[in-house]
Formats: structure tokens, sequence, C-alpha cells
């Protein structure tokens, strides 16, 4: 007897490779914003480096997970680490 669901359209596709684009970490302004906002309320130095590693450490991993090689994640991170200290100084200058 003929099994009637693998002749189907969709057991006869063909797999293609594909690059997945992510929209760039150091374009995330939103999220900028919110982890230096919330570094600056943290309460000792120790629990600030934390928190920038935490947030290190979760981007690098959401990018892992889309299939992001290392290098790109690598340079996507250096990218947001720029914007996180421009907006630092941004938030500096205007505080006088």
């Amino acid at each position: 007897m003929k099994d009637h669901h693998t002749d189907l359209p969709l057991f006869r596709c063909r797999v293609v490779d594909c690059k997945i684009y992510v929209f760039p970490l150091s374009r995330r302004i939103g999220k900028i914003r919110h982890v230096v906002e919330v570094y600056n309320r943290g309460k000792s130095q120790k629990w600030r480096d934390q928190y920038i590693d935490r947030i290190h450490s979760d981007l690098k991993r959401e990018l892992a997970v889309k299939g992001i090689s290392e290098t790109d994640i690598a340079i996507e991170l250096e990218l947001f680490g720029r914007e996180l200290n421009a907006e630092f100084n941004r938030i500096k200058a205007r505080q006088g």
C-alpha cells in the first residue's frame, strides 16, 4: 500500500542555503538608552560591571541562536559597546 503522505509537495521541497541579516545592535537606540539608564541607577560599580557583562552575554546568545557567526557577533558587540559609550558621553555632557 502506498503512503499518500510522503508524496505531498512539502516533502519534495529543496533545501537552500540562506544568509540571515539581523538588525544592527548599534542601531537599537531604545535598548542602548535603557541599558545606560539602568547602569546609571546601579548602586555599586561591581553591580554595574555585572549588568554590562549580562547584557553582553544575553546579546551574544541571542545572535548565536539566530545562527550568526562568531566573527559577526564580535563585530556587533563591539559596535554596540561604542554606542553605549557615546550615549554615556551624551548624558554626561548634558549634565555638565
